[in-house]
């Protein structure tokens, strides 16, 4: 097993550390541990398939030990000089081409940037002139909205509730710019980052986004923290950097239980980030059954 082999086994990149590499570890045998799947000889006989899998590549990760990687082939060098070497007009066209799609590609980053900053700067005017509805009584509340987003596997991020947060300074604005701004200004994704900073700068903290288990597992959780606030706002944000939320609506009643049994401990120890993972494996799971 070479490494990129482990770290595509444990859904982790390269650049993982060990703290992440041993999280990902930890949530996919939650996941496929064949007590989670009863009776089921089919299910648990895949799981156990898995789980070998999954233990074989974080062992390897751990003890460093890999097959080398393929060798990249010389077989196209030219055994030329590199005085005598020339381009073809091709290959100059190829490298015109490879500096005109550099070229694009940095005006555009320049252009999101620059709608990310027009953006923010809308929502600090916003924030100065909106009421305030907590906080000392010189703080305004802007409002923050955003369309629902549908997004990959029919789960939907909820946006049908303004978030309103206290007053944010100069120097806030910009923390928030800076971990946001790689997000488009329009989409959802950035929406959510912009919560879940505001939410950890000023320790308020909104769960009207979240669904029902959500909620629980945050609620579970933060509940044995010395700060509700800080904790809440730290599995907010954690639940912002997921690609995809898992929606229940499409599984059948004996499916969704399955679900809860088997993803019940992540929920209630581990927040909801590790949860909505865990549902996303276990729905992948029963789609291939």
């Amino acid at each position: 097993m070479r490494r990129s082999e482990a770290l595509a086994e444990l859904e982790i990149g390269e650049h993982s550390t060990p703290a992440e590499i041993k999280a990902a570890y930890r949530d996919l045998v939650k996941v496929w541990h064949p007590d989670r799947f009863g009776d089921d000889a089919r299910l648990r006989q895949r799981a156990d398939e898995r789980l070998q899998r999954i233990n074989e590549a974080y062992r390897r990760l751990e003890a460093g030990e890999f097959a080398p990687e393929p060798a990249v082939s010389n077989e196209f060098v030219s055994s030329e000089p590199p005085r005598m070497r020339t381009k073809t007009p091709s290959q100059r066209d190829e490298e015109v081409r490879g500096w005109l799609y550099l070229a694009l590609f940095l005006v555009l980053g320049a252009l999101a940037g620059y709608a990310a900053m027009q953006h923010l700067r809308a929502v600090r005017e916003a924030s100065e002139t909106a009421s305030p509805v907590q906080g000392p009584p010189s703080a305004a509340a802007p409002v923050i909205t955003a369309r629902p987003l549908d997004v990959p596997g029919g789960a939907v991020r909820r946006a049908d509730s303004p978030l309103r947060v206290m007053h944010l300074t100069d120097a806030q604005m910009e923390r928030v710019a800076m971990a946001c701004g790689s997000f488009g200004p329009d989409s959802q994704q950035h929406v959510d980052c912009v919560r879940a900073q505001v939410a950890a700068l000023t320790g308020t903290v909104d769960l009207s986004g979240l669904t029902a288990e959500e909620r629980t597992s945050v609620q579970h959780v933060c509940s044995r923290a010395a700060s509700y606030g800080q904790c809440a706002a730290a599995q907010i944000a954690s639940l912002s950097a997921l690609p995809v939320r898992p929606a229940l609506s499409g599984l059948s009643a004996r499916d969704r239980n399955a679900v809860e049994r088997a993803c019940s401990s992540a929920r209630d120890y581990d927040g909801p980030a590790a949860y909505d993972r865990c549902v996303v494996e276990f729905e992948k799971a029963l789609a291939t059954q």
